[in-house]
């Protein structure tokens, strides 16, 4: 039985595996390119798309203000991590996708005695407190937040000015938040 095992069954055995080897060297692969590869495994999505979160991390900004006529504004930015604008881009043979972050800010006007206005201010916000919508106003996110120095002088209105942009273009809209010292508050476009 050995014999017969040495004879026989050792060589076929040995002849099966030197085949196996040398046709698995790669030569129907090496003709191609690396996106016809991909694309044969199922992988081309993987390595064909970059995607970015812009910021990537939360940051928050938090200014307080006392103004000369007693008014203490705080304002606290930033980015709401579940909700972003997604841009996207080809760079050769590259999908390039940017999610900015949608910005908020908490802005809390108050004397010592009473806070006169405290609110987040969002896109919901905006949409809600003008008084003619803006079409596409979810393709913005807020850049920039700022108190209204000529207004805040006067002691009798405070105005808060917001900037929103499309993201990777110059294409912005300014707000301005009037809020008197009873407390109502006014939204328009500049």
């Amino acid at each position: 039985m050995s014999k017969f095992i040495l004879n026989k069954i050792l060589p076929l055995f040995f002849l099966a595996f030197i085949l196996l080897c040398f046709n698995c060297d790669g030569r129907d692969s090496i003709k191609k390119n690396h996106t016809q590869v991909l694309e044969e495994n199922n992988l081309i999505q993987e390595f064909s798309e970059q995607v970015t979160y812009i910021p990537e991390t939360n940051l928050e900004t938090v200014t307080d203000t006392l103004l000369s006529s007693g008014y203490k504004i705080h304002i606290k930015t930033y980015f709401n991590m579940d909700s972003s604008v997604l841009k996207t881009r080809h760079q050769d043979s590259l999908n390039l996708k940017s999610y900015y972050r949608n910005g908020l800010a908490d802005v809390i006007i108050s004397t010592d005695d009473n806070v006169l206005f405290s609110k987040t201010i969002t896109k919901t916000f905006i949409r809600e407190n003008l008084s003619k919508p803006i079409e596409g106003l979810k393709s913005f996110i807020l850049k920039s937040i700022w108190i209204d120095e000529n207004t805040a002088l006067n002691g009798t209105v405070i105005a808060i000015q917001m900037e929103y942009c499309i993201p990777e273009t110059q294409d912005c809209l300014t707000f301005k938040l009037s809020v008197k010292t009873s407390g109502e508050y006014q939204l328009k476009q500049l």
